[in-house]
């Protein structure tokens, strides 16, 4: 593949390597190409007990910027004609669904340039992001009930520009849903976003908490 390609790797530490799975990809706008691909395993930092329980899952290509996840799921990649991009990884026979829905599972989303799909992502978390973003009439669909919502940085309450906001949050239930949503905006360009969620059961928090802290370190799909 060296010979074929440029390999990628990631800003990561030591530790053991995990596997990098390339997973079923579409494509609205045809497969990308020319791009750099990412190796068959990567080393993201993690202990041992946490990096045997984890992989890397990427599109078929290996050009999209992995995701952690539980290791021997399923995976699925969407991209969209304009650049948005889901990932969705899924214990073994179960598909992914539109939405967390309470059920084991990883999604991972960037909004690309789709200026109403950032402001759909991040209104209810950021008020300024409707005048900023120019969809200041728009309804907002509200936060699920329960969220308990938690500002790693930024502010809710910052309209100095440039944004840079990394947000998380946790939604109650049986199998607990963990996730994180990443949003920058500055005058010209517009905004960026991209969300994470993890749902696993409460004692498996650990796999959560590691999937997450990759994504924001990433900083996925943001640059």
């Amino acid at each position: 593949m060296a010979g074929a390609a440029r390999l990628v790797t990631l800003a990561a530490g030591t530790g053991p390597a995990v596997p990098v799975v390339a997973c079923a990809s579409s494509y609205g706008a045809g497969p990308p190409t020319g791009l750099p691909v990412f190796p068959h395993t990567i080393r993201p930092g993690l202990g041992k007990d946490l990096a045997k329980m984890l992989g890397y899952y990427t599109n078929n290509q290996r050009t999209l910027s992995p995701v952690l996840g539980p290791r021997g799921w399923n995976c699925q990649v969407q991209v969209g004609a304009d650049g948005t991009t889901g990932l969705n990884i899924n214990p073994p026979g179960t598909s992914p669904t539109p939405t967390s829905t309470g059920h084991p599972e990883v999604q991972a989303a960037s909004d690309s340039v789709c200026q109403g799909c950032v402001y759909s992502t991040v209104c209810a978390l950021v008020p300024a992001a409707g005048q900023q973003l120019g969809f200041a009439m728009l309804p907002c669909a509200p936060r699920p009930k329960g969220e308990v919502v938690t500002w790693l940085s930024g502010s809710p309450k910052s309209t100095k520009v440039p944004v840079r906001d990394v947000v998380a949050f946790q939604i109650p239930g049986h199998d607990p849903t963990n996730g994180v949503v990443l949003y920058d905006y500055r005058p010209g360009p517009g905004g960026a976003a991209s969300q994470e969620t993890c749902t696993l059961p409460a004692g498996q928090r650990s796999l959560c908490t590691a999937v997450l802290n990759d994504f924001v370190r990433q900083r996925w799909l943001m640059n």
